[in-house]
């Protein structure tokens, strides 16, 4: 069986003032492959310090958790992170308002 992981990023603020934005990104794998990826993921959570989640936006902008992580740390469990997608992930996909990637 396939399943698929979603999630939606976009502008929630006053929309007469800021133009509604949204992303929606897809990753699919099979069953079997997602177990793997969520034993492995949280394996490399833990290892970072990180409770539950990663969260690229904090991460990126180093923010809270993020903030005091080195670079030698940030692309360490960021490469990790990226391995495990590329081993247990079967297709990604992107859309945002006007495109689909």
């Amino acid at each position: 069986m396939i399943t698929a992981y979603l999630d939606e990023s976009g502008t929630h603020r006053n929309q007469d003032v800021v133009p509604p934005m949204l992303s929606l990104g897809c990753y699919i794998s099979t069953q079997e492959q997602w177990g793997y990826f969520n034993r492995e993921w949280q394996e490399v959570l833990d290892e970072a310090g990180l409770d539950r989640f990663f969260h690229v936006n904090k991460f990126e902008n180093r923010k809270r958790e993020y903030a005091d992580w080195t670079d030698e740390k940030r692309l360490k469990i960021y490469k990790m992170l990226q391995g495990i997608i590329k081993r247990r992930v079967k297709k990604g996909i992107a859309a945002d308002r006007k495109s689909v990637v």
